[in-house]
Protein backbone atom coordinates (compact mmCIF):
# COMPACT_ATOMS: atom_id res chain seq x y z
CA UNK A 1 0.00 0.00 0.00
CA UNK A 2 1.10 3.49 -0.82
CA UNK A 3 -1.08 6.11 -0.65
CA UNK A 4 -0.04 9.35 -2.99
CA UNK A 5 -0.34 12.73 -1.00
CA UNK A 6 -1.84 15.04 -3.74
CA UNK A 7 -2.38 18.11 -1.02
CA UNK A 8 -2.06 18.55 2.27
CA UNK A 9 -2.51 21.48 4.71
CA UNK A 10 -4.12 22.90 8.03
CA UNK A 11 -7.70 23.46 8.31
CA UNK A 12 -9.69 25.22 10.83
CA UNK A 13 -10.28 22.30 13.57
CA UNK A 14 -6.81 19.97 12.28
CA UNK A 15 -5.41 18.91 9.04
CA UNK A 16 -6.00 17.82 5.83
CA UNK A 17 -5.06 15.26 3.12
CA UNK A 18 -6.08 15.09 -0.27
CA UNK A 19 -4.40 11.67 -1.50
CA UNK A 20 -5.01 8.72 -4.02
CA UNK A 21 -4.97 5.44 -2.92
CA UNK A 22 -3.21 2.64 -4.79
CA UNK A 23 -7.10 0.83 -6.49
CA UNK A 24 -6.92 4.95 -7.57
CA UNK A 25 -9.74 5.94 -5.69
CA UNK A 26 -9.27 9.69 -4.22
CA UNK A 27 -9.94 10.52 -0.56
CA UNK A 28 -9.43 13.18 1.86
CA UNK A 29 -8.32 12.11 5.28
CA UNK A 30 -9.55 14.35 7.99
CA UNK A 31 -6.82 14.62 11.14
CA UNK A 32 -7.18 16.15 14.39
CA UNK A 33 -3.73 17.58 14.11
CA UNK A 34 -0.73 16.97 11.95
CA UNK A 35 0.71 13.92 11.93
CA UNK A 36 4.44 13.64 12.53
CA UNK A 37 5.05 11.09 9.85
CA UNK A 38 2.19 12.21 7.03
CA UNK A 39 2.35 9.39 4.71
CA UNK A 40 2.37 6.88 7.02
CA UNK A 41 -0.50 8.07 8.94
CA UNK A 42 -1.96 8.10 5.55
CA UNK A 43 -1.00 4.59 4.43
CA UNK A 44 -2.60 4.02 7.74
CA UNK A 45 -5.78 5.69 6.83
CA UNK A 46 -5.67 3.32 3.37
CA UNK A 47 -5.47 0.08 5.31
CA UNK A 48 -8.41 1.25 7.23
CA UNK A 49 -10.78 1.85 4.12
CA UNK A 50 -9.65 -1.35 2.36
CA UNK A 51 -10.27 -3.41 5.56
CA UNK A 52 -13.85 -1.63 5.77
CA UNK A 53 -14.37 -2.75 1.64
CA UNK A 54 -13.23 -6.22 2.40
CA UNK A 55 -15.60 -6.43 5.83
CA UNK A 56 -18.99 -4.98 3.23
CA UNK A 57 -17.94 -7.11 0.33
CA UNK A 58 -17.73 -10.73 2.40
CA UNK A 59 -20.84 -9.49 4.20
CA UNK A 60 -22.78 -8.73 1.14
CA UNK A 61 -21.66 -12.10 -0.12
CA UNK A 62 -22.68 -14.17 2.50
CA UNK A 63 -25.62 -12.54 2.87
CA UNK A 64 -26.26 -12.95 -1.48
CA UNK A 65 -25.48 -16.68 -0.31
CA UNK A 66 -28.05 -16.64 2.33
CA UNK A 67 -31.20 -15.44 0.38
CA UNK A 68 -30.30 -16.27 -2.94
CA UNK A 69 -28.69 -19.75 -3.09
CA UNK A 70 -27.81 -21.25 -6.37
CA UNK A 71 -28.48 -18.02 -7.89
CA UNK A 72 -26.11 -16.16 -5.74
CA UNK A 73 -23.68 -14.12 -7.47
CA UNK A 74 -20.54 -13.25 -5.26
CA UNK A 75 -17.59 -11.08 -5.95
CA UNK A 76 -13.96 -10.93 -4.65
CA UNK A 77 -12.59 -7.63 -5.83
CA UNK A 78 -11.64 -6.48 -2.08
CA UNK A 79 -11.35 -10.08 -0.02
CA UNK A 80 -9.97 -13.48 -1.14
CA UNK A 81 -12.18 -16.72 -1.02
CA UNK A 82 -10.23 -17.86 2.10
CA UNK A 83 -11.69 -14.82 4.20
CA UNK A 84 -15.01 -15.65 2.55
CA UNK A 85 -15.32 -19.30 3.51
CA UNK A 86 -14.06 -18.55 6.82
CA UNK A 87 -16.34 -15.84 7.39
CA UNK A 88 -19.59 -18.45 5.94
CA UNK A 89 -18.07 -20.58 8.47
CA UNK A 90 -18.61 -18.58 11.23
CA UNK A 91 -21.95 -16.85 9.94
CA UNK A 92 -23.26 -20.72 8.82
CA UNK A 93 -23.35 -21.30 12.43
CA UNK A 94 -26.12 -18.39 13.38
CA UNK A 95 -28.31 -18.44 10.20
CA UNK A 96 -31.73 -19.48 10.07
CA UNK A 97 -33.18 -22.91 8.55
CA UNK A 98 -34.10 -21.40 5.23
CA UNK A 99 -30.63 -19.18 5.34
CA UNK A 100 -28.94 -22.81 5.85
CA UNK A 101 -30.54 -24.79 3.32
CA UNK A 102 -30.59 -21.65 0.70
CA UNK A 103 -25.75 -21.71 1.81
CA UNK A 104 -26.13 -25.66 0.70
CA UNK A 105 -27.89 -24.79 -2.43
CA UNK A 106 -25.27 -22.19 -3.43
CA UNK A 107 -22.28 -24.90 -2.27
CA UNK A 108 -23.63 -27.78 -4.48
CA UNK A 109 -22.81 -25.17 -7.72
CA UNK A 110 -19.35 -26.06 -7.04
CA UNK A 111 -17.34 -27.93 -8.15
CA UNK A 112 -15.78 -30.99 -6.36
CA UNK A 113 -12.04 -29.10 -6.74
CA UNK A 114 -13.46 -25.70 -5.46
CA UNK A 115 -15.13 -27.26 -2.45
CA UNK A 116 -11.66 -29.35 -1.81
CA UNK A 117 -9.43 -26.49 -1.80
CA UNK A 118 -12.29 -24.19 -0.03
CA UNK A 119 -12.62 -26.28 2.90
CA UNK A 120 -9.38 -28.32 2.79
CA UNK A 121 -11.31 -31.73 2.33
CA UNK A 122 -9.85 -34.82 0.53
CA UNK A 123 -12.69 -36.35 -2.07
CA UNK A 124 -13.95 -38.90 0.86
CA UNK A 125 -14.66 -35.70 2.94
CA UNK A 126 -16.03 -33.74 -0.37
CA UNK A 127 -18.53 -36.83 -1.01
CA UNK A 128 -20.24 -36.83 2.59
CA UNK A 129 -20.35 -33.09 2.58
CA UNK A 130 -21.89 -32.93 -0.86
CA UNK A 131 -24.50 -35.58 0.30
CA UNK A 132 -25.27 -33.58 3.77
CA UNK A 133 -25.45 -30.24 1.32
CA UNK A 134 -27.91 -31.94 -0.82
CA UNK A 135 -29.92 -33.12 2.17
CA UNK A 136 -30.13 -29.33 3.22
CA UNK A 137 -31.44 -28.26 -0.36
CA UNK A 138 -33.79 -31.35 -0.49
CA UNK A 139 -35.16 -29.98 2.87
CA UNK A 140 -35.60 -26.53 1.45
CA UNK A 141 -37.25 -27.57 -1.52
CA UNK A 142 -39.96 -29.38 0.61
CA UNK A 143 -40.53 -26.46 2.46
CA UNK A 144 -41.31 -24.28 0.15
CA UNK A 145 -43.33 -26.53 -2.03
CA UNK A 146 -45.84 -26.59 1.42
CA UNK A 147 -46.22 -22.54 1.11
CA UNK A 148 -49.34 -22.28 0.66
CA UNK A 149 -50.93 -25.44 1.12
Amino acid sequence: MAATILEQGPVCDGYDVRLRLADGRLRRAHFTAQPENIQAACDAFEAQLLAGDTAQEIAANIAAVATLGATAAVTFVSSTVPQNVAALRVAFLLMKSEQVCRTAEFLLTLTDTQIKNAFSMNQTQCDAFQIRLASKVEALTTMLNQVGE
